[in-house]
């Protein structure tokens, strides 16, 4: 009698045992090692032997390995095409989208598992809540928080606890957070602290995360890595070198600065540049046993943030002898240095660079650093000409270029600037507004001044903007329409010595000693303190020996 193709399948697998066991261990050893093309070929074994249709757990760990190895796709087609669908083979589909933070796919599957009437285990729930908390979804956060807890699962499960604790502070509901780690999970570790103090630091709490440290020595755990990657951000934050070093001598202390540890060695060398203590975050760097270039981009920038230039650009070779190539962080950093000393020379050798790695293509950000530090070593042409080739200009970019004109006195052109900008349908930000005023200024161009003024009324910024307001009545005071100034002045939302100084300076350079003094008399009377400009101003106003001594006077006093 002739056997059934079930039977024929079964016999198979029966025979073939050791045979199927060692290609499963293999594809999970894939799943491990990103290695598609082993486990597609081991799939195609499977395939090959009738293994796929007699287990949904075959199935899933196919959906694992494709997962793991950014083969999304096809983990869903796989699923897909099963008969027998499980929690499981559903959660090994959620927790690859996690991987590959494609959130919102995460959630769809998460909610076509509950459509078949599929319930979540606490693996599926952790993944989900993992979502949630990288696409910052309260809401659904909160939902499942109910339904596990109604399921008594929070108080069992420290990985689905600590993933409900990151939901909460990663959408920055720290109350919420610390609730659950402490009321509702039974016993806490210190991932879940950690999360927390992630969390502090994340939103600027510093000082709470400070506080958080102690709680989790007290709970009786210690930090690991991860804790102190966030409490080496905080000390930076809030400038504490004191904490900082304590810290670092705990992790040499605890050996934790091995070579599995390169984003708290970056933390460290982070948070003595934050402290102002570049060379301190350069002797740490120096001794890591890996050195990398996020860790070198770090010190370059602390450089660059301390105003020691020659040795930002001293950190850039060294770090290129070491054989790490920079990134563009580093190029941003370095030509920030090249255009603070007017190292052309060396800002075109990066250009060039930058230019050969083809970075341009996708990082506005250095791409503004390079119209900066062309415009800053005075070459505004050849600023000009590298904006216009930029496969991707903004605001900023423009505004680097209308400041640049601006400051070497090439008003008209930082005008022109203004208008080709606009031109290509990018709005003015509050920067290139103040430049376009200080350029019509200059030159004296009332018309285009008044209606740079009406849009900036339009645009209600006014309200918003101190500096807008200073540059508007330092711009009618230049075209010495001091009537215009004083009204654009009273109707200023706030006023400071910057804005009162225009405004005396204008009265003084047309002769109107006493209007500037009724100008230093009410700004007093607003309780703004002069300073040794006002003082200037009023001094060329007085006009006569008398009223400059009189005034003199009040300098000294």
């Amino acid at each position: 009698m002739a056997s059934s193709p079930q039977m024929a399948n079964h016999d198979l697998y029966t025979a073939n045992g050791k045979q199927l066991s060692s290609i499963l261990s293999l594809l999970k050893s894939c799943a491990k090692k990103k290695d598609l093309d082993t486990g597609s070929s081991l799939h195609a074994d499977l395939l090959r032997g009738g293994f796929l249709g007699q287990s949904p757990y075959i199935a899933t760990i196919l959906i694992n390995m494709y997962a793991k190895c950014g083969m999304i796709s096809k983990a869903k087609q796989l699923l897909e095409e099963l008969s027998i669908r499980d929690v499981v083979c559903w959660s090994a589909l959620i927790t690859g989208y996690c991987q590959q933070r494609q959130g919102h796919e995460a959630l769809s599957c998460f909610q076509r598992m509950q459509i078949e009437c599929i319930s979540p285990d606490v693996v599926a729930f952790t993944c989900f809540l993992n979502v949630c908390g990288i696409i910052g979804d309260m809401h659904k956060g909160k939902q499942a928080h109910i339904q596990v807890a109604n399921r008594g699962f929070v108080l069992k499960d420290i990985a689905l606890g600590t993933a409900l604790v990151d939901m909460y502070a990663k959408c920055e509901l720290l109350d919420y957070a610390k609730r659950v780690l402490k009321d509702e999970i039974l016993h806490r570790n210190v991932v879940s602290w950690s999360a927390l103090i992630a969390g502090y630091v994340d939103v600027g709490r510093f000082y709470e995360a400070l506080e958080c440290l102690k709680e989790l020595r007290n709970d009786g755990h210690a930090p690991n890595a991860i804790t102190f990657v966030s409490i080496l951000k905080a000390c930076g934050s809030i400038g504490d070198i004191k904490k900082g070093e304590k810290f670092h001598e705990e992790i040499l202390n605890r050996g934790l600065l091995g070579k599995n540890y390169t984003t708290l060695s970056i933390a460290l060398v982070d948070m003595y540049v934050k402290c102002g203590l570049p060379t301190k975050a350069q002797q740490v760097l120096e001794g890591l046993p890996v050195q990398n270039v996020i860790a070198w981009s770090a010190l370059i920038a602390g450089y660059v943030q301390q105003g020691t230039f020659h040795q930002a650009l001293n950190c850039f070779e060294r770090m290129q002898n070491e054989g790490l190539s920079p990134n563009a962080i580093t190029f941003t950093c370095i030509l920030k240095a090249c255009a603070s000393i007017g190292a052309i020379h060396k800002g075109r050798n990066i250009h060039d660079e930058v230019l050969r790695m083809g970075l341009l293509e996708r990082d506005v950000v250095l791409g503004n650093a390079l119209v900066d530090m062309y415009a800053k070593c005075g070459m505004l042409e050849k600023a000009h000409k590298v904006l216009k080739e930029l496969p991707v200009r903004d605001v900023v970019s423009w505004c680097t270029l209308i400041s640049g004109y601006a400051q070497q006195g090439q008003c008209g052109q930082a005008l022109d600037c203004f208008e080709q900008m606009k031109n290509e349908d990018l709005s003015p930000d509050n920067i290139a507004f103040v430049c376009a005023l200080k350029a019509c200024g200059h030159i004296g161009n009332i018309d285009k001044g008044e209606r740079i003024h009406n849009e900036i009324l339009t645009r209600g910024l006014l309200k918003k903007d101190i500096v807008i307001g200073t540059a508007l009545v330092d711009m009618y005071v230049k075209c010495d329409m001091l009537g215009t100034a004083r009204v654009v002045h009273e109707k200023l939302h706030c006023r400071d010595v910057v804005s009162w100084n225009s405004l005396v300076a204008g009265y003084a350079k047309q002769g109107k000693g006493y209007e500037a003094l009724k100008c230093f008399t009410q700004m007093q009377s607003e309780g703004v303190p002069p300073n040794s400009v006002t003082f200037n101003g009023i001094l060329k106003a007085c006009g006569s020996i008398d009223m400059a001594s009189r005034f003199t006077n009040d300098i000294l006093v």
